[in-house]
């Protein structure tokens, strides 16, 4: 799998490296949807692309995922960060943000994950949307 994932601190950390497929982005749909039900708040998230060296997806993939993400049952707006430092990358994160239509999630792009994280962290409420109050770090996969 390509796909590494956490909770810390009321975001969920998803990590891409490899070779990415349609099935992670399926793997990656299924978590959010998991935690999104369990949750409090739908919490806000940053998607690392950094490491990732290729993939095999094509636009009815990206589509699909699209479409499961405009669906999904949010319990509040959030914010959805994607670090793409290179081309290849930021196309893919691009096609991902320009197919978004859900309302409830502004997803931007960034080079690095300190700049993503700090857009984050603007503007939260009291309780920084702490999905998991009480709770450090989750590991997931």
């Amino acid at each position: 799998m390509a796909l590494d994932s956490k909770i810390a601190e009321g975001i969920v950390y998803l990590t891409f490296r490899g070779y990415v497929t349609a099935e992670d982005i399926r793997d990656m749909v299924d978590l959010l949807a998991k935690i999104e039900t369990e949750a409090r708040v739908s919490p806000d998230r940053i998607a690392d692309l950094s490491a990732i060296e290729g993939m095999s997806l094509n636009f009815s993939a990206i589509v699909d995922y699209s479409v499961m993400r405009r669906k999904a049952p949010l319990k509040n707006k959030v914010k959805a960060a994607i670090v793409a430092p290179h081309p290849l990358q930021y196309g893919f994160a691009r096609m991902f943000q320009t197919l978004n239509d859900n309302p409830d999630i502004n997803m931007e792009i960034f080079t690095d994950k300190n700049s993503g994280l700090a857009w984050i962290s603007a503007g939260k409420g009291s309780d920084g949307h702490n999905a998991y109050p009480g709770r450090e770090v989750f590991n997931f996969g």
